[in-house]
């Protein structure tokens, strides 16, 4: 299927269209789009041959178009997810494997982003984080709640444990 006759095939527009009004909201990654677009042309009755056309020249629009770029998404995924709602490499490239971001952009994007500097002042924005959330807990539990909590966003143990010194281990 050529562009033009891209143009002229209502469907196919009508499928484009779909894809722009989902890019609308925010920057998606190649796998989400195929994933929405597939969804959307289930209630047409065309062959698999048919769809995949469709979808071929509908991504290959959106690419040229600028608006299909799972480096961009990568690059944008990890800022917001540093300046907004912080997690720690193993999450954020969970997240990012998820949404069918290739391994070697997702290392040079944490490349980029990810200094040792920035990941200390993550962990201990997270650590006054949980300190606060966790102040009328009794002292013994207090650590393995924060331990808890720093796991859970995505760090190792030995990423923040010297920093646990005011709070003893419970016996």
């Amino acid at each position: 299927m050529s562009d033009q006759s891209a143009a002229q095939n209502p469907l196919l527009e009508k499928i484009f269209n779909k894809a722009l009004f989902f890019l609308k909201f925010r920057f998606r990654s190649e796998k989400e789009i195929v994933v929405y677009l597939k969804k959307q042309l289930q209630s047409f009755l065309l062959t698999e041959y048919e769809k995949k056309e469709i979808l071929n020249v509908v991504l290959s629009r959106l690419k040229n178009l600028n608006l299909v770029d799972d480096y961009r998404f990568a690059y944008l995924w990890v800022e917001n997810r540093l300046r907004l709602n912080p997690k720690g490499k193993k999450i954020i490239t969970f997240e990012l494997r998820q949404k069918g971001i290739e391994q070697a952009i997702i290392d040079k994007v944490l490349t980029e982003l990810f200094n040792k500097t920035k990941e200390e002042e993550l962990i201990k924005k997270l650590l006054a984080k949980a300190e606060s959330r966790y102040k009328k807990v009794a002292l013994p539990q207090k650590r393995e709640k924060i331990i808890r909590f720093m796991v859970s966003r995505g760090f190792s143990l030995g990423q923040f444990v010297n920093l646990l010194t005011n709070y003893p281990k419970r016996e």
